[in-house]
């Protein structure tokens, strides 16, 4: 989680975040469940669909392909499709923003 908020927000947001990521509830209760086994591959996902984005190439689109298999994998097949759900309208809004901005 601090590789991707680090891209987006300062140092001790990003530091913040991903204690917070670390130590909330739903990981707290679920921990050594198949919940967090997926739910650990949400932030890496998020990443790659970030870098992808921003420079796009096959390297990083093996980024995207890697991160979803894990999250497919993860052992939770409802918490994955939200997962990919969730990796999906981030990857429409950095697609609407390039749009907008026209580059």
């Amino acid at each position: 989680m601090h590789l991707f908020l680090r891209r987006h927000v300062g140092a001790p947001a990003a530091i913040i975040g991903a204690i917070t990521f670390e130590l909330c509830g739903f990981n707290a209760a679920w921990l050594y469940w198949p919940h967090v086994l997926t739910l650990i591959w949400a932030p890496w996902l998020l990443w790659a669909i970030d870098r992808c984005a921003h420079r796009p190439g096959a390297g990083n689109s093996l980024l995207v392909a890697a991160s979803s298999a894990l999250v497919w994998l993860g052992g939770f097949p409802f918490l994955s499709v939200l997962v990919i759900e969730m990796a999906g309208l981030y990857a429409l809004v950095l697609l609407i923003t390039r749009w907008r901005s026209g580059d």
